[in-house]
């Protein structure tokens, strides 16, 4: 295992180095996060490691913008890739090159590229509970955060933000937090 990451840090720490980026990993250590994306084009489903996602600043070639690194699993295979968040993306082969860019080909997909670009790690406050945390928004409830507390969420969906304070991820409405 250590060695698979190592691999990992020492291809996109090389990536990064040749296409004149900054990585700024967002990947802590513990259990992988996976989440269920849907059902790609070819009936399998795809699910994104949460864990595994990379800002990138890139300087040359984008202007400046981020893009992302990710890992995904598609039936039994996984898969690197990576998103200049452009409502594309690239996939890396057994070597470590990424190739053209492509146009998802499912909602999953698209919904995975999304979800890629909306990630970002942020705390906030609970300030007037109790707030629902729910599987969906306007969805089934987790769990309500009974107390004011500091969450962590992960990424936006529309109004609402992931968050894990249920023990797994589900959304909070951003009116109960700032």
């Amino acid at each position: 295992m250590l060695k698979k990451i190592l691999k990992k840090i020492l291809t996109i720490g090389l990536l990064g180095s040749s296409l004149g980026a900054m990585v700024v990993p967002t990947a802590m250590a513990g259990s992988v996060r996976w989440e269920y994306q849907g059902t790609a084009s070819t009936g399998e489903k795809v699910s994104l490691n949460l864990d595994s996602i990379e800002i990138v600043q890139r300087s040359l070639g984008m202007e400046g913008h981020p893009g992302y690194f990710f890992t995904y699993q598609i039936g039994r295979d996984r898969v690197n890739a990576m998103t200049p968040c452009n409502g594309q993306f690239q996939v890396a082969d057994s070597n470590g090159r990424y190739g053209d860019l492509m146009e998802p080909q499912s909602k999953a997909t698209q919904k995975m590229i999304d979800r890629v670009c909306g990630y970002y790690r942020r705390s906030y406050q609970v300030f007037s509970p109790p707030s629902n945390v729910r599987l969906e928004p306007n969805g089934k409830i987790i769990c309500a955060i009974r107390r004011q507390t500091t969450i962590t969420t992960y990424g936006t969906y529309g109004e609402w933000f992931y968050t894990d304070a249920c023990g797994k991820l589900g959304l909070i409405h951003s009116s109960q937090i700032r």
